[in-house]
């Protein structure tokens, strides 16, 4: 099954953070051996704003959210150029109204295998 793809293009100066998963195992005298959990142990989570949405707009975004609830991964290109990954929602996802039919959305992505 193919997952749905999300479009809305975000604002520049999106954060991405990568934080490995790993084991560790200490030994004697300070030295300790690490390694990677698992296959994809090295996901990145991206923190992105929708900023100057119209009220439509903001719906549309808050919508395919919802509809997947952090649980149904789909798939998104972060920046021009940039791959095609797969993604959840991580956490909550808010909308501030700027001003009269001018939001703006904010949203954690967490990358999936």
């Amino acid at each position: 099954m193919t997952e749905p793809e999300f479009t809305f293009i975000p604002d520049w100066g999106a954060e991405v953070a990568v934080n490995p998963n790993i084991s560790a195992a200490p030994f004697g005298d300070g030295y300790v051996q690490r390694m990677g959990k698992g296959i994809n142990s090295q996901l990145n989570r991206i923190s992105l704003t929708f900023s100057g949405r119209t009220d439509g707009e903001a719906e549309e975004i808050l919508g395919f959210f919802r509809e997947r609830g952090g649980v149904a991964p789909f798939t998104a290109r972060i920046g021009f150029g940039s791959p095609i990954k797969k993604y959840v929602t991580e956490g909550e996802y808010k909308r501030v109204f700027d001003q009269y039919g001018h939001n703006s959305v904010s949203v954690v992505f967490q990358e999936v295998p």
